[in-house]
């Protein structure tokens, strides 16, 4: 006969074999969880959102004003995640930037150069895209998952130019990073170089020499002056356009541009001149960026892009606005420019509202920098 009962003995080895079996099962599944199950977590968590920030182990042995300004500013966005396993975009806290010249001035220090290894500036250091890179894999080796699913950013700064065979230089920088999903941005990406996604940012203004004029942007009256420009005619090389932009307007009674000294800029007397014009000439230098865009827009003057390389800033349809002028049609730049008429530049001033509140401040820079990368539609609207 079969008993329905049990000793005492056997119910304790019941338990014991119950509790065992259950401890096993919640080892192997925290085995597995553990293991491979980020993805799994993934699936029941919220969808990667907003921008965050990785501070590496290394960041380099010196950050730009600039640098430091721009990433306490992107922290304070309401769009920044404070873990970057949950942010879609992420930003490396390493002054890739290097925007040294913000601080000074224009006048300060344009020819800046140091030795190797100097503490003075960051473009200096031997290799920050290593240090980067570094940041990047221990990020992705920790969460393999989450890193597949994400877009990092690399603010990259204009001194290639000076030294072209150098470890940033673009086409380097893509394929040393190809095994992550990266977006480029800069202040002189050109369009033969960008890919998708990827856009120019505006310098933003420096208040001290240039604040910004918000009424002088629903301003409509008419200016004593068509366009302006003062700056350095010296070449910078042998395609240099300047000079063909002094030739072109020089007679012309409904223009200013005049020669300036040198590397020195008269700030004020600029001010001054660019509050008689309904339109400012940002005519491309040794860079394809300039801070004419941001000092014309300050003052309510419609800026005239003569730069036929340019990426758009902030991905954003320059013909919205400013006056894109041909680098061929720059010989008949005075009667082109004479031809658009008040109503356009009214138009073009009001909708430049937007690229002002992204260039009049650090946090602005911030904001148009945090929001291109999430809108993308390519339009002011």
């Amino acid at each position: 006969r079969c008993s329905t009962t049990h000793d005492e003995a056997s119910v304790g080895k019941m338990a014991f074999v119950r509790v065992m079996g259950l401890a096993l099962q919640a080892s192997l599944a925290l085995g597995v969880l553990n293991d491979a199950t980020e993805s799994s977590v993934l699936q029941r968590s919220p969808a990667l959102r907003g921008v965050s920030i990785l501070t590496p182990a290394q960041n380099g042995s010196y950050m730009t004003l600039h640098h430091k300004k721009l990433f306490a500013a992107i922290r304070q966005h309401p769009l920044f995640e404070e873990d970057p396993r949950h942010a879609k975009f992420v930003l490396v806290d390493i002054d890739t930037f290097m925007q040294y010249l913000w601080d000074k001035g224009r006048n300060d220090g344009q020819r800046i150069r140091c030795a190797p290894h100097s503490e003075e500036c960051n473009h200096c250091y031997p290799d920050i895209p290593k240090l980067y890179i570094n940041a990047l894999e221990t990020h992705t080796a920790q969460h393999p998952h989450i890193a597949k699913q994400q877009t990092f950013v690399y603010l990259r700064d204009s001194h290639h130019l000076w030294r072209p065979e150098s470890e940033d230089a673009l086409p380097r920088l893509r394929e040393r990073m190809s095994k992550f999903n990266m977006i480029f941005l800069g202040f002189d990406l050109t369009k033969d170089e960008t890919l998708p996604g990827e856009f120019n940012v505006l310098p933003a203004i420096m208040e001290k020499f240039m604040p910004a004029n918000w009424e002088a942007m629903d301003d409509c009256t008419p200016r004593k002056y068509k366009a302006c420009f003062i700056g350095n005619m010296e070449a910078y090389s042998k395609k240099s356009i300047r000079p063909i932009l002094f030739n072109a307007t020089k007679n012309q009674k409904n223009f200013l541009v005049k020669e300036a000294e040198k590397w020195n800029l008269d700030f004020e007397g600029y001010k001054k001149v660019l509050d008689q014009c309904d339109m400012g000439f940002a005519p491309r230098g040794d860079n394809h960026y300039s801070f004419r865009l941001t000092e014309s827009l300050s003052r309510g003057a419609v800026p005239i892009l003569i730069d036929d390389l340019m990426a758009d800033p902030y991905g954003i349809d320059p013909s919205e606005w400013l006056v894109k002028l041909p680098e061929e049609d720059l010989e008949n730049a005075a009667e082109i420019i004479d031809a658009i008429s008040q109503e356009q530049i009214c138009d073009l001033r009001k909708k430049g509202k937007k690229m002002l509140q992204w260039s009049d401040s650090i946090s602005g820079v911030a904001d148009g920098i945090i929001r291109s990368l999430i809108d993308r539609t390519g339009s002011l609207n």
